[in-house]
């Protein structure tokens, strides 16, 4: 169903009142206890803070009736927010599907059992580097044998308890300081009780110019651009209430309202995104300051999981890499799949 409708959402976009978003992006907080290297919030000039409850409410009480998806988590480590469990639990009674990143340096033992009570649907576990190292120099501020312990004993646990929720998927960024340890993260972790191995790829978020020198792939800005599908699927609310068509514009560069003040649907086709859309459709990205910097398109991520033996066109190379090294032999159950998160 989901893919259906990312079929037909792709399809709407050539106009410019669209039907209500099916993805919801809610940053429950901008704070964060690292200072990763790849990461923009560092470089962001807004006002830090925790989403206050009563607005998240208000949030998930308009979506409920139209969004499926729900991120929890954006410029910041949602497991800061005091309240992170009681958003989830709302946002689960409302009916909408969880979705969670965390760098697990606070996954202790009170949080793995607040997570595994919580019924999230999806948990993405981030853990940059196979080594020391690299993954200190990445994110900084992180110890790695401490997180390594959080995310083994959290999946352990999950384990032991035979909990279905949340589907959990370790994750690594693919970008230079990061490139030559794809295959030894891998074979590090492919036997811990995790559901996906995942190869994220690098985001330069939106161009930043020092940002994007550190990814290493070139497979994104380059080809034939086409209007960006989140601005028909995905509506982005900052912690403040204050909502942007992407969820690169991380300094709010681009506001196009206030989910405090104003309905979520009349943000949605508001004259801002309206105009928006039809700079997309016209092709004119150069006129908005945040889309004709972006290098960002289109949006894709590199993931492997028990299944179907499938590798997308253009990354056949890394794929053969990537399973050879996995399961040491490129036919044995296990594919590279390009998961178009944004279904641009």
């Amino acid at each position: 169903m989901r893919y259906a409708l990312a079929s037909y959402y792709c399809n709407l976009k050539k106009i410019c009142i669209a039907p209500p978003p099916i993805i919801l992006t809610v940053e429950t907080t901008s704070m964060c206890n690292l200072a990763c290297m790849m990461c923009a919030r560092g470089y962001a000039n807004r006002p830090q803070g925790h989403m206050k409850f009563p607005l998240f409410r208000k949030i998930v009480d308009e979506a409920r009736v139209f969004a499926i998806d729900v991120f929890l988590c954006l410029w910041g480590e949602p497991l800061l927010h005091p309240q992170i469990f009681d958003m989830i639990k709302y946002a689960k009674d409302a009916g909408l599907n969880t979705i969670m990143s965390t760098n697990a340096t606070r996954l202790d033992h009170g949080n793995r059992v607040k997570l595994l009570k919580s019924e999230l649907d999806s948990l993405i576990l981030s853990l940059d580097g196979a080594r020391k190292q690299t993954y200190e120099a990445i994110r900084r501020g992180a110890k790695f044998e401490e997180v390594v312990d959080n995310i083994r004993s959290f999946l352990e646990m999950r384990r032991r308890l035979r909990a279905k929720r949340p589907r959990t998927a370790l994750q690594i960024i693919r970008m230079r300081a990061t490139e030559k340890e794809i295959v030894p993260f891998i074979q590090r972790f492919r036997n811990l009780p995790v559901d996906e191995i995942r190869v994220q790829r690098f985001d330069t978020c939106a161009g930043h110019p020092l940002i994007r020198g550190l990814g290493s792939n070139k497979l994104r800005g380059t080809g034939i651009r086409g209007p960006c599908g989140a601005l028909w699927h995905t509506l982005t609310v900052y912690w403040d209430g204050r909502t942007v068509p992407c969820c690169r514009d991380f300094d709010a560069r681009c506001v196009t309202g206030n989910a405090s003040t104003e309905g979520l649907l009349d943000i949605w086709n508001g004259q801002r995104m309206q105009t928006l859309r039809q700079a997309h459709i016209s092709r004119r990205y150069q006129s908005i300051q945040l889309c004709g910097e972006c290098t960002d398109w289109p949006s894709e991520t590199f993931s492997l999981r028990p299944g179907a033996y499938t590798i997308a066109a253009g990354a056949r190379g890394l794929a053969a890499r990537l399973i050879a090294g996995f399961t040491g032999r490129p036919d044995i159950g296990y594919s590279l799949k390009l998961v178009d998160e944004t279904f641009d």
